[in-house]
């Protein structure tokens, strides 16, 4: 076995015996931006029209729709963890390589694997690879931002206004994280912050607070 060839099945073994996700991290991260993006969200409400709101949320909850709103909560909390369960199985790659969604291997036309165990990545350097960093981002963005779609119509007829600015602040932050990917690895953790951490949390801070009015928990 030549020395390049080892070089190539320890790399492997690298890749292939990864960490196992923190669970206690990740009950952390699915509470802690919900509680700072309900308490921006209520804050930011200030923005909107009191009389036209509470009017609105009165209507909603004559209606039970107050649940709804929790449910995208419950929906949105459920897409994070989704994203994040299976990260802590890469948690021990570094650089450009941890923007690789899958591996593959190579196999042979019989169906067996390669003898080094070659693993398939994204190519990593020149504009091939920010093209490739690019992309990742779009299907990041498109994996994060169902409860936010959710949250612009409902939350909208409640908080127009704040609905508004987050759109902006979601928007300046998905062209940022797109634009940074084509960096390098890490490059787009400012977009990723304004969009997912603050934007996107405080929608589902929006939708926790309506139902927290509704069942009195809270007063807006």
């Amino acid at each position: 076995m030549t020395g390049s060839e080892s070089e190539s099945i320890v790399k492997v073994k690298i890749l292939t015996e990864g960490t196992k996700p923190n669970v206690p991290l990740l009950a952390g991260i699915l509470l802690i931006p919900l509680a700072l993006g309900t308490a921006l969200a209520f804050a930011l409400r200030t923005i909107d029209n009191a009389n036209s709101y509470r009017e609105t949320i009165t209507s909603l909850v004559s209606a039970d729709k107050h649940w709804t709103y929790l449910a995208v909560v419950v929906f949105g909390r459920t897409l994070t963890f989704l994203n994040l369960f299976p990260t802590g199985f890469k948690s021990h790659l570094k650089g450009n390589l941890r923007s690789n969604p899958f591996f593959y291997t190579v196999r042979d036309c019989t169906g067996e694997k390669d003898d080094n165990d070659t693993i398939v990545s994204f190519i990593e350097d020149g504009d091939i690879g920010k093209y490739n960093r690019a992309n990742r981002s779009i299907h990041h963005m498109v994996e994060n931002f169902g409860a936010f779609l959710i949250g612009t119509v409902l939350v909208g007829d409640v908080f127009p206004k704040s609905v508004f600015v987050l759109v902006c602040i979601f928007s300046l932050g998905r062209v940022l994280h797109q634009v940074g990917y084509t960096t390098r690895y890490g490059g787009h953790a400012a977009g990723f912050l304004l969009s997912i951490v603050l934007a996107n949390s405080m929608m589902e801070g929006f939708c926790l607070l309506i139902f927290l009015d509704g069942v009195g928990a809270v007063s807006l």
